[in-house]
Order: C-alpha cells, then sequence, then structure tokens
C-alpha cells in the first residue's frame, strides 16, 4: 500500500511537471534575428508627351502678272510664272513680278501630305469657259523637299475649293524643305476681268 502510494504520487509529480514545464514555454518569447545587408526599394515616374507640330508657312504671299493684254495675233494668250518678263505672251504683260512664285514651307516636325485649291477658277473670274488656270511646284532645293510624288507639271484647277494633290511626302526635317509654286493662266479674245484670286494649301500629317 505504500509502494502504491508513491507510485501515484510519482506519476502525478510527473503530470505536474509537464504542465508547469508548457506553461513556462507559453510565456517564452523567441526572437529570430536576420543577418545580412539591409535592403528598400522604390520607384518614381517620368512623363513627357511629344506632340507633332503641324505647320505650313507660304512666302513671297503673291503671284503678280500685273497688267496683261490679249496676243491677237492668235487670239489668246498664256501667261506663265515660272517664266521671265520677256518669254511667250509674258512680254503683254506690264507691271509685273515675273518670273514669281510662292515658296511653300513645312515648318513643323513631321512630314506632310500637301495639297492645293483655289478659291475662284479663271473660267469664272474671266467669264469664259475657255480660260483656265494651272498649277505646278517644283522641290526649292535638292535636299530633301518633296520626298514622294511631287506635281513638276502644269494641273489645271478645274474645280473650285476642291483640294488637288501637291506632294504625297513633304519632309520635316530643315529650312530645305521647301517647294516653288508657279501658276499658267490661259484666256482668249472672250475674256474680259480680272484673276483676283485665294490659292490655300493644306498639310496632312504622316506618321
Amino acid at each position: 500500500m505504500k509502494n502504491s502510494f508513491i507510485l501515484s504520487l510519482a506519476i502525478l509529480f510527473l503530470l505536474f511537471s509537464i504542465v508547469l514545464s508548457l506553461s513556462f514555454l507559453k510565456g517564452v518569447q523567441f526572437q529570430t534575428t536576420l543577418t545580412g545587408k539591409a535592403s528598400t526599394q522604390s520607384t518614381g515616374q517620368i512623363d513627357l508627351n511629344l506632340t507633332d507640330v503641324l505647320s505650313i508657312t507660304v512666302n513671297d504671299t503673291s503671284i503678280n502678272f500685273g497688267a496683261c493684254t490679249i496676243n491677237t495675233t492668235k487670239n489668246y494668250s498664256l501667261y506663265d510664272s515660272s517664266q521671265g518678263q520677256t518669254t511667250g505672251d509674258n512680254v503683254l504683260c506690264s507691271n509685273s513680278s515675273l518670273p514669281d512664285k510662292l515658296i511653300v514651307e513645312n515648318d513643323g516636325t513631321v512630314r506632310l501630305n500637301v495639297s492645293t485649291k483655289i478659291h475662284e477658277i479663271a473660267s469664272s473670274a474671266f467669264n469664259d469657259s475657255q480660260a483656265w488656270v494651272a498649277f505646278k511646284v517644283i522641290n526649292n532645293s535638292a535636299r530633301p523637299g518633296c520626298v514622294g510624288d511631287l506635281q513638276t507639271t502644269y494641273y489645271n484647277y478645274t474645280q473650285a475649293n476642291t483640294p488637288y494633290p501637291l506632294c504625297t511626302k513633304l519632309g520635316a526635317f530643315d529650312s530645305n524643305d521647301r517647294l516653288d509654286f508657279f501658276v499658267e493662266v490661259y484666256v482668249t479674245n472672250q475674256s474680259s476681268g480680272s484673276l483676283n484670286t485665294t490659292v490655300e494649301f493644306t498639310g496632312v500629317a504622316l506618321h
């Protein structure tokens, strides 16, 4: 009987030790230490928006034929602004600025598809269905100017306020991106009045 009590006491003591150990461990705080180099990271942002500048400048803003008369020998006249005062029917024009031209320059930052239109055609201005006015352009300089299709021969304005192609790709590199614009006017002995009209140039951006 005595031995049994001792055994029971030992078991009870063992159970008490386990409970005490668990209670002790529950109150212990473990600390983890990280070793090595510390590192942190953050980010920023850069915003830069580029906007295309579309700009066409027309230098020498008029073509002046002056006062012209009809060639009575053939009953019509053909005046050409790309020719001098003493060439062809230009000799019949006084107080002119011939040869004369408009200089069309792309001074923006993007290549342009350039077209032209006229506000009044010759047949209307001279009250003569046979009268007409035509245009042509050449590169103002060899580099680079128009690097696309270029209207280098005279082409009639057959309708007012209607766009006609001038250059399909006008460069945007420097002041060399210019076109020389000329007009040719045909009148007959049935023509009368004057042609005082506006020529408009439009550029559409190419990307």
